[in-house]
């Protein structure tokens, strides 16, 4: 017979992780609720911006920057915005105004290809990046909310599970986009098309603001005035330099690789898209065994392990072209992006400490941002003047990313050191975490059975 302890306890679950009260399960329930919207939102963009792009004959400088800039003004916004607001309304009361401020410049990049050809493309890149800093600009407000409803031994199984949730709204809206758009190449869609694109994304970004409203946040949390930490140590400084120019590393060749598989390969709106699900699906595989492992071993060793994995990345588009071998290499990409983002915003959130976590935040995100901007405006200007030392100019570009990603990696191993040492509860196997990737179990129990057939 079920008690009402039972009743309790499990309208206190959720993804199968335990939160500490009915509370913080509602609230982590609406925040699912507003990142699937963003989700949408964010898959729309990230397949079709580039495109848009290049439809409107924007330069390739131009493209270079066209996600790292908006993040760089974000970041410092990050930093010179507390002493500007209200710091008594809390977080939630700016981050809903950011957001209908993002989705109202998505509105305009929609309408931006109808103007002069002489105005539009430059409409459409300011746009974007008004909409884009609008989505970053209190990206700290917005982890150190998501902090304090959620524990630090159970923020990597729920994060994972989130993420994971969120990766297959994500390849669900890419697949339908890719099946729509399967007849379109970036030489052919009409501007009509890409208008629908961005419309739908603002109105399901409206959408998240309502969930965000719904979201709960302590009445007697107040935003700190103070734009840079009182107290930052020279550990925590030396982890966001690190990071931010590993960012950077990655975004000195990130923004082209579209453009490569569009203008170069040949890529149809449809591979594109398959392309792009083929990350998600390695995403979604992959998230509860590096959630698991993240609680298990800690964040900090999870982040080291794919910070090697990531560094060689672009190593097989330097020989391949066939769009197969792409895609398998990109769902290695998203197995291995979905556990250093997760262990890094773990990370990241443990070395952010409790007090005033936003400013920390604020600071670990400006610096990301910097790089992120610095390195994709140098990428803009080297994608026409590097020589050609592979089949396409582009693929130098991924070499050099490789190589500076792999120096980067290098001096995180050595000089990070993690921030506490998690106990392992109840006797950790390591290979427990394994079971939480889909199919793991029955391919064991297929594998035993084959094996006992062909037993001598």
């Amino acid at each position: 017979m079920e008690t009402g302890t039972d009743r309790t306890s499990d309208a206190c679950l959720l993804g199968g992780v335990r939160l500490p009260n009915a509370v913080a399960r509602k609230a982590l329930v609406n925040s699912m609720w507003d990142g699937a919207l963003c989700m949408v939102m964010i898959a729309l963009t990230d397949t079709f911006a580039v495109p848009a792009a290049l439809s409107l004959n924007a330069p390739a400088i131009a493209i270079g920057i066209l996600a790292s800039f908006p993040l760089f003004l974000g970041s410092l916004g990050q930093i010179f915005l507390p002493p500007l607001i209200d710091v008594t309304k809390g977080r939630k009361y700016y981050v809903i105004i950011a957001v209908a401020l993002q989705s109202t410049f998505l509105m305009v990049c929609g309408f931006s290809g109808f103007f002069g050809s002489k105005v539009r493309a430059a409409i459409f890149i300011l746009s974007f990046i008004a909409a884009s800093f609008f989505g970053s600009v209190l990206a700290s407000f917005w982890m150190s909310w998501m902090s304090d409803l959620t524990q630090e031994e159970m923020r990597g199984r729920f994060f994972a599970w989130r993420n994971r949730v969120l990766a297959i709204v994500h390849l669900s809206c890419i697949s339908v986009a890719g099946v729509l758009s399967r007849k379109f190449t970036a030489a052919t869609a009409p501007w009509l098309f890409f208008c629908l694109v961005f419309i739908i994304a603002a109105l399901f970004r409206y959408g998240s603001a309502l969930f965000l409203y719904r979201q709960h946040e302590e009445k007697n949390i107040r935003i700190s005035a103070r734009a840079l930490p009182e107290n930052m140590s020279k550990n925590f400084l030396v982890y966001a330099l690190l990071i931010g120019i590993l960012m950077g590393a990655v975004s000195f060749s990130g923004p082209f690789f579209n453009v490569w598989y569009l203008r170069d390969i040949g890529f149809n709106y449809l591979e594109l898209s398959i392309n792009s699900i083929s990350i998600v699906a390695g995403m979604v595989l992959c998230l509860p065994l590096w959630g698991r492992l993240s609680d298990h071993v800690g964040p900090f060793r999870v982040m080291k392990m794919t910070g090697v994995l990531l560094s060689i990345i672009p190593l097989p588009f330097l020989f391949i072209e066939a769009p197969w071998k792409i895609w398998v290499c990109n769902f290695y990409g998203g197995v291995v992006w979905s556990g250093f983002n997760l262990a890094n915003f773990n990370y990241l959130l443990q070395r952010a400490g409790k007090e005033h976590p936003e400013q920390h935040l604020a600071v670990a995100t400006t610096l990301s941002s910097f790089f992120m901007f610095l390195f994709g405006l140098l990428g803009g200007y080297c994608a026409t003047r590097v020589p050609v030392i592979f089949a396409w100019r582009l693929q130098t570009l991924f070499l050099i990313s490789m190589c500076l990603r792999i120096i980067i990696v290098v001096l995180i191993i050595i000089l990070l050191r993690p921030y506490t040492i998690q106990p392992v509860p109840g006797g950790f196997s390591s290979f427990e975490p394994f079971n939480s990737i889909p199919g793991y179990k029955t391919g064991l129990i297929v594998i035993r059975n084959f094996k006992r057939v062909f037993r001598i």
